[in-house]
């Protein structure tokens, strides 16, 4: 941690207090059980959610009171049709030439996006996109390339910076991520991205690279940050560790580890997927993104 991890200062972090703290309380361990509690007061400190420590099910990490929403109760109160369910994403046709789809969680490379980049032009969309990524918590970096659908040519879409020395403030030049544009989706089309405190990491990054590269808006909630990507360590007794190797920034290079404001906030009780809209199917930030591109 104290070589390679970049965001002691943004978390207000004093690694040499930790450590001073925390060193001679692990000497008196005795146990797995013990050791885990002592990580967890540690990756509370840190507050980010790529960091944790342990084995199976039993890990030192963060845990954020997100919404997890029943996104079948939204396709069958909407009428969903041409529903098409892969494993990491999800279209479908809308009425009024409006085209849903849906990114999720991504833990593994797939060729899934070359398979959207086909199945996009089965699809009406004169009217705009939605693109839903609330709940999208995260994945392989390769998830930038659904990006690809909506500019042409060879853009920078975001930027990465690792550590490279002892200091807590030693940092490489911005390096850019490209990716080759397809130009599927004319760039006069609408694009509504949907975003909640679960869209976390590659989503959030996602989310950043169509807001700065698109015809898109922002709609819902702040997303929940991440930014950037996780790199594991296996310790000495079986247990693995998780922390951020690198700071991800958007093309105004802002960080975007704390989130991002969406455009329109349509912001609601973290309790109403489990409640009402499990009941009804109810979607009020689709609404929202529906009533926005009828209006255009």
């Amino acid at each position: 941690m104290d070589k390679h991890y970049v965001f002691f200062n943004e978390k207000g972090v004093n690694w040499n207090e930790v450590y001073a703290t925390y060193a001679p309380k692990f000497q008196k361990v005795e146990s797995d059980e013990q050791a885990l509690v002592l990580y967890q007061e540690i990756v509370f400190k840190l507050n980010d959610g790529h960091v944790w420590v342990g084995k199976g099910d039993e890990v030192a990490t963060v845990q954020f009171e997100n919404p997890s929403i029943k996104f079948w109760r939204t396709y069958l109160n909407y009428e969903f049709e041409n529903l098409a369910l892969l494993e990491h994403f999800h279209l479908a046709q809308l009425s009024n030439d409006i085209m849903y789809l849906r990114m999720l969680f991504m833990p593994e490379p797939t060729r899934e996006i070359n398979l959207i980049k086909n199945l996009v032009g089965e699809y009406s969309f004169s009217n705009g996109i939605i693109f839903d990524l609330r709940d999208c918590t995260g994945g392989q970096i390769m998830g930038y390339d659904v990006s690809s659908l909506f500019f042409t040519g060879e853009q920078t879409v975001l930027y990465e910076q690792y550590r490279n020395g002892a200091n807590h403030n030693s940092f490489t030049i911005p390096y850019p991520i490209k990716v080759k544009g397809t130009g599927i989706v004319d760039c006069s089309i609408p694009i509504i991205v949907l975003t909640n405190r679960s869209t976390y990491s590659m989503g959030n990054s996602v989310a950043s690279i169509l807001k700065d590269l698109t015809n898109s808006t922002l709609l819902g909630e702040r997303s929940g940050g991440g930014a950037g990507a996780r790199g594991p360590v296996l310790l000495g007794n079986g247990w693995y560790f998780h922390y951020t190797v690198n700071k991800t920034l958007n093309l105004a290079m802002e960080l975007t580890e704390d989130g991002i404001n969406p455009d329109v906030e349509v912001e609601l009780p973290v309790d109403y997927w489990d409640t009402t809209h499990q009941e009804t199917g109810i979607d009020p930030q689709l609404d929202k993104a529906l009533e926005m591109l009828l209006i255009k």
